[in-house]
């Protein structure tokens, strides 16, 4: 009946109110474990790309964003097809900035360049409150990774945190090749047991 439907729809809000503000305290924290993951996966997908095409492929990270340099030119080089608006003037591509579709094939055909702000909620590159690595060391970002054809790597490590700078997610990679996600939620003191 129309009073029941009415009832259900009333407990339905009411409970929808009350959950709503506790999704979004989740939701900053959501936005930096999803950016640590795609992290994770683009240097997985070098690694990958460096033993196929049997080349040396790099991640290169520049302020708020990264990309895979497959040539090697140390820039980022949007494709010769599809062309981007330099609304800068910085002679290199930005994300966000708009390019020209040539082809007509709606996708952009060159490099792509991941922007950790386009997660939203402050996702960028930090240590959040976490003042030492789970080694004791200083948290230092890592500038560039490049993966040999063999797909082992220099070591370094990116930092990502999130707008409440509390929560900090470490991708290393190591000299062997291997790639790893630490969290550390800064609930303490540093101790290499808060880096999972």
């Amino acid at each position: 009946t129309l009073v029941e439907l009415m009832v259900t729809l009333t407990v339905i809000a009411i409970v929808a109110g009350l959950a709503a503000p506790s999704l979004m305290m989740l939701a900053p924290d959501m936005a930096l474990r999803s950016a640590a993951r795609d992290l994770y996966a683009k240097l997985h997908e070098a690694k990958m790309q460096a033993i196929k095409e049997s080349n040396r492929i790099s991640v290169r990270f520049n302020g708020s964003y990264y990309y895979i340099d497959a040539d090697g030119d140390h820039a980022y080089t949007p494709s010769a097809v599809d062309t981007f608006t330099d609304t800068n003037g910085d002679g290199v591509y930005n994300p966000g900035e708009p390019f020209d579709d040539v082809d007509g094939n709606k996708v952009y055909s060159g490099e792509t360049a991941i922007s950790f702000t386009d997660y939203g909620y402050g996702v960028d590159r930090g240590t959040g409150n976490a003042t030492a690595n789970w080694n004791d060391d200083p948290c230092t970002q890592a500038g560039v990774i490049t993966f040999n054809s063999r797909g082992t790597s220099g070591s370094g490590t990116i930092y990502l945190e999130n707008r409440n700078h509390d929560i900090s997610y470490a991708v290393t990679v190591v000299s062997a090749g291997s790639i790893r996600i630490r969290k550390y939620s800064g609930a303490a003191p540093f101790n290499r047991n808060f880096w999972q």
